[in-house]
């Protein structure tokens, strides 16, 4: 290193002037006269470069970094071995889980992580599944461990990994470990999170250990240029380079991070990826500082779709709104102005929500409707690598779940409400109905998506009903229906009656029946517990077993001439199965402790009388305590009188003594309730409902699980072409499958038409019903957008003669768009701004809704085939309507009645969203502007 001077010595380390025993190369140094100075590295290095040359022997200094990744993959290698087998994929981390908590419950589960490197995509993925819901950490490690070994044995085979694993997750919900089972090494801490765990540090708590590690100048620089090369690039988006003060996990090389925003603003590292290998790294679930290994994240792709959509939510007749709808369109800048960025999803990103509301009341329809994005969107924005079919319906079943759990401890939980949801990502689009909400989707056979012509039949829409089979359900939710209304012993009518209820059969039903074998049959179908199928009160339980088994005998002796008969012989045979049922269930408490059944007989009848709530003066009376007397006091009531004593029915019946204290805590929950706190929305008369998957309704959940959460769904991938999803709810159930598909075809591109249409023709067929709708058009791929363009064109030749002088121009001089419409318009009440282009004001009475519908006659009847007399192209019959009803002057502007060319920015923000985005030739939905009701004809 040539200088003229010494002036670059650190101060107090004057430089020293090398001689030829201190130089390199076989003790050789500088050519003599020359003039070369000898520098510390301090100096030339600067501070950073500091005890780079180390005394300590190399055997006790502290471990290098190529010494951390040895031992990782010794880790690794160890996680490859599952008792006899071996996981042999090259280049692919073995399969993982760990114990996660779940809010609901709470509760303990195991999230399986499955890595996949595919031939035809060399990127590595990372797959999650859940097991079932569990109360200790040995079982959700057992279901860890039995997922994990299923992996382990399909990979082998290299045969549906992810199919077995989710078939394998299924059939552990329906299994109870023993105490047996939970022994081993399958429920030890060591059987969870075997992958290797990186800690992190800062570039300069690294640099600091490095240095202790290298013995020399050259070794520390040659590490140095090694750690700073660059070999790969992240996927996706908003990666920024580490800085030198962020902790990355403890491994060489250049580090990119990918951070996001915490609640308080403050960034928080979500990814790490290391550009020196290639390989990105997470933090485990349920850890801190330290960070695994993880697949690689999602490039996202923005598919060609064009989406259009109306949102409709029609009153009853009795002016009460039970439907609500939530519409999503652009859901990434929802998600981002909430603080839940989603980069790495598929775009366009929508989300549409239907909620119905049940027991005439919209409680909790509004609840739903305003919390549903909540709890989806940060379960979609904590993802970035490409989601999975089973990923999103569990995130979506997760998120109803995490909804239902709070309704049900809200002030709306007696209410109830059905839902209909779609989420389109890029071109997948997923349904989900739940209850009584229906998802039909049309698809366009033939033809533009918006009619060019005004005499030409409709083009054909294809309609088929989503996320439903047999019976509104599809086969696997069926399935688990069946098996939940089995276990919770549901009304043995409900297929016939379709009416589920919490309670017994009141003795006002009761006496209805026309004789005693119609009433027996009636008793023991609705009977919520077997006292009141055997008819036996919570007084005559003292009798004991004699009673009981008397009670059984009178039972079917009245069922004997009902089973004689062909038309009551089946509900008999079922009714007299119950009772026996009963009898064996009673009979085996009372020979165990007659107090005990006398105090659950009381319990049952409790909830009989009060109709499946609890009131508070009845629940507190019950359990010793006074109204509003807080939670701490509700459960030492139940302590006191009842804990104990019903403690001993799980040794004869674990169902028994399930239900009764969950009965005991919902007596708690009405007693503690503040007496001055808000009151509980509670229904009034019948409380039975007659769907049984529903969000809400506490009282058919909490006791007996008598209505379930099992969402249908559905998961379609989207060709090019153009699609109509509809979401309706039960208020329009007389509108069919084929008419919605028909409706489609008359108002292809207009969803607020098609809304209005649904609304019409389904209150009749539910008179005093609410009815919601939401109508999403959808337009997909280049190809679709090619043949609209075409039907532009097809549509300006429509125009003759006019069309052939007129010259269609996009622009004013002074380079601002500008259009050409026509505008029939209908004003109504509460349309108060000053209109200078008004021909009169608007009749007296008529509302937006019966301009609307007024409209939307307008609208079919352009599209029916023109009467005797009318002209027979579309811009003169227009213009004949126009002149006919319009409350515009243009009205009578001759010959189209049309307003002129018309500036961008001259009638509002409405008129240019609705004209703008209008091909030439064609008709607009219908439309509100401050000035009324519109329908535009686009002339040029």
């Amino acid at each position: 290193m040539a200088s003229s001077s010494t002036s670059h010595a650190g101060a107090g380390h004057p430089p020293e002037v090398e001689g030829r025993e201190g130089g390199r190369q076989g003790g050789r140094g500088p050519a003599p006269g020359s003039a070369w100075v000898k520098f510390r590295a301090t100096q030339v290095l600067g501070g950073s470069a500091a005890g780079v040359f180390s005394s300590i022997p190399p055997e006790i200094l502290q471990k290098e970094n190529s010494d951390q990744e040895k031992e990782a993959a010794e880790v690794e290698g160890s996680a490859r071995r599952m008792g006899d087998l071996i996981w042999r994929a090259e280049g692919v981390p073995p399969p993982d889980f760990a114990v996660i908590s779940d809010e609901l419950g709470p509760s303990l589960r195991a999230e399986l992580y499955i890595f996949t490197l595919k031939p035809s995509e060399p990127v590595l993925r990372e797959v999650r599944i859940r097991g079932p819901r569990r109360r200790s950490v040995q079982e959700a490690r057992k279901d860890g461990c039995e997922m994990k070994r299923i992996a382990f044995l399909t990979a082998l085979n290299d045969n549906g990994t992810f199919e077995k694993v989710q078939a394998c997750a299924r059939e552990l919900a329906l299994v109870q470990w023993s105490p047996a089972d939970l022994v081993g090494e399958d429920v030890e801490e060591s059987a969870e999170r075997r992958l290797p765990e990186f800690t992190t540090a800062t570039q300069a708590e690294k640099f600091k250990e490095q240095q202790q590690s290298v013995s020399s100048l050259r070794e520390w620089i040659y590490s140095k240029q090694e750690e700073q090369l660059e070999r790969f690039q992240p996927s996706g988006p908003s990666w920024s380079l580490a800085g030198q003060a962020m902790a990355v996990p403890r491994l060489p090389g250049v580090w990119y991070v990918h951070e996001r925003q915490r609640e308080g603003g403050r960034p928080l590292p979500m990814l790490f990826f290391n550009a020196s290998s290639g390989k990105y790294y997470r933090v485990p679930h349920g850890s801190a500082g330290t960070w695994t290994q993880t697949g690689t994240p999602h490039q996202p792709e923005s598919h060609p779709i064009t989406i259009v959509h109306s949102v409709l939510c029609q009153p009853s007749e009795s002016g009460r709104k039970d439907d609500l709808a939530v519409a999503l369109v652009d859901l990434p800048r929802t998600a981002q102005a909430l603080k839940q960025p989603m980069p790495f999803i598929e775009k366009p990103a929508s989300l549409f929500v239907l909620v119905d509301g049940l027991r005439s009341n919209t409680a909790a329809a509004e609840f739903c409707a305003k919390r549903f994005h909540s709890q989806i969107l940060p379960k979609l924005s904590c993802r970035w690598d490409p989601l999975e079919d089973h990923e999103l319906l569990a995130i979506i079943n997760e998120s109803l779940e995490a909804l239902d759990h709070a309704l049900l401890e809200s002030s709306a939980r007696y209410a109830g409400c059905s839902i209909a949801l779609a989420l389109l990502l890029g071109r997948r689009l997923i349904v989900g109905t739940l209850g009584s909400c229906r998802a039909v989707l049309s698809r366009r056979l033939t033809g533009p998506l918006q009619q060019a012509k005004g005499a030409a039949k409709p083009t054909q829409w294809q309609p088929r009903t989503l996320a439903s089979g047999e019976n509104g359900r599809t086969p696997q939710v069926a399935a688990a229906e069946r098996r939940r209304l089995l276990s919770a012993k549901s009304p043995l009518d409900f297929e016939a009656a379709r009416c589920l209820h919490a309670a017994s059969a009141s003795s006002e039903a009761l006496a209805s029946q026309p004789g005693d074998a119609e009433r027996i049959i009636l008793r023991v179908n609705r009977a919520a517990h077997p006292f009141a199928a055997l008819g036996l009160t919570a007084v005559g339980t003292q009798g004991g077993v004699p009673v009981a088994r008397q009670a059984l005998a009178d039972c079917e002796e009245l069922l004997a001439p009902a089973k004689a008969n062909p038309a009551l012989r089946a509900a008999a045979e079922a009714a007299s199965a119950r009772v026996r049922e009963a009898a064996a269930e009673v009979e085996a408490i009372m020979s165990m402790d007659m107090y005990v059944t006398q105090l659950l007989a009381e319990l049952y009848y409790l909830i009989d009388e009060e109709n499946g709530i609890p009131s508070p003066k009845r629940a507190a009376a019950m359990l010793g305590v006074q109204p509003g007397c807080g939670e701490a006091a509700a459960q030492a009531g139940i302590d006191r009188r009842y804990r104990a004593l019903f403690s001993q029915l799980a040794a004869v019946s674990p169902d028994h003594a399930r239900r009764s204290f969950r009965i005991l805590d919902e007596l708690a929950d009405a007693a503690s309730r503040p007496v001055a706190s808000p009151a509980f929305w509670m229904p009034s008369g019948d409380r039975s409902t007659s769907v049984t998957r529903a969000l809400g309704f506490r009282d058919m959940k909490r006791q007996r699980p008598l209505v379930g959460l099992e969402l249908s769904t559905e998961i379609l991938r989207l060709e090019d072409g153009a699609y109509c999803l509809m979401l309706v709810t039960d208020g329009a159930r007389s509108v069919s499958e084929a008419r919605l598909g028909e409706i489609a075809s008359v108002h292809g591109g207009r969803p607020k038409a098609a809304c209005l249409r649904i609304a019409t023709e389904g209150a009749p067929g539910a008179p005093g019903e609410a009815v919601g709708t939401i109508s999403i058009f959808l337009e997909v791929g280049e190809g679709a957008e090619g043949s609209s363009k075409a039907s532009t064109e097809a549509a300006a030749k429509a125009l003759q003669p006019d069309a052939k002088k007129r010259k269609v121009e996009t622009v004013n001089p002074g380079g601002k768009r500008r259009v050409r419409v026509s505008s029939l318009l209908l004003k109504f009440e509460g349309v108060g701004v000053s209109d200078s282009l008004a021909r009169r004001k608007a009749p007296p009475g008529r509302t937006q809704a019966d301009a609307e519908r007024e409209l939307l006659q307008v609208l079919e009847a352009l599209h029916a085939e023109p009467k005797e007399g009318e002209a027979k192209d579309l811009p003169h019959r227009f213009a004949a309507k126009c002149s006919e009803l319009s409350d515009c002057k243009s009205a009578t502007n001759k010959p189209h009645a049309d307003l002129g060319w018309t500036n961008e920015g001259q009638f509002g923000k409405e008129f240019d969203a609705a004209t703008f985005d209008l091909q030439v030739g064609c008709l607009s939905d219908i439309v509100i502007t401050p000035r009324g009701a519109h329908i535009f004809y686009r002339l040029a």
